[in-house]
């Protein structure tokens, strides 16, 4: 009898120490939703741009975007993964004809992997509508709390 007991309290021991240390990593490995935060803005665009084969055209529109952050893992020196979704939507102007008006429509997602002091750059290309010959290229700085374009610029497609 006294060795059934002991047996048992050595069992309940063993899963007293393993046991509640495996449900503490798994808590660490799969945070709740709680304690994430949405991170999302729009970024204006109205600027001046360089179109190499008609001249200065103007630039109007935004740049919208959102990821999802865990606040658990914005610990100082580790890196951390999350999804970037952005969306840009603007019009490319001719400032010497104001005819022509070209439409930059385009959503992508993007697997961002960062240090949490760090400050990423991603370069997107976005294609013109009605316009083979050029592209706008534009790169967005992505750190874990912002998203900000830092240049952009047009650029020749042939």
């Amino acid at each position: 009898m006294m060795n059934k007991l002991f047996f048992f309290m050595l069992i309940w021991f063993c899963w007293l120490v393993f046991g509640q240390e495996k449900i503490s990593n798994e808590i660490a490995l799969n945070p709740s939703k709680e304690n994430s935060k949405i991170i999302s803005n729009k970024i204006p665009i109205c600027c001046e741009i360089c179109d190499p084969l008609s001249g200065v055209c103007k630039l109007f529109g935004s740049a919208d975007y959102s990821f999802e952050i865990d606040d658990n893992l914005s610990i100082a020196g580790k890196e951390i993964t999350f999804v970037l979704k952005l969306q840009i939507n603007s019009e490319l102007i001719d400032v010497t004809t104001k005819h022509s008006k070209w439409i930059i429509k385009n959503r992508s997602v993007e697997t961002v992997n960062i240090l949490n002091e760090e400050n990423k750059l991603i370069t997107k290309h976005y294609s013109v509508t009605n316009r083979w010959d050029i592209a706008l290229v534009v790169v967005y700085q992505v750190t874990v709390k912002e998203v900000r374009i830092v240049d952009m610029m047009i650029v020749s497609e042939t």
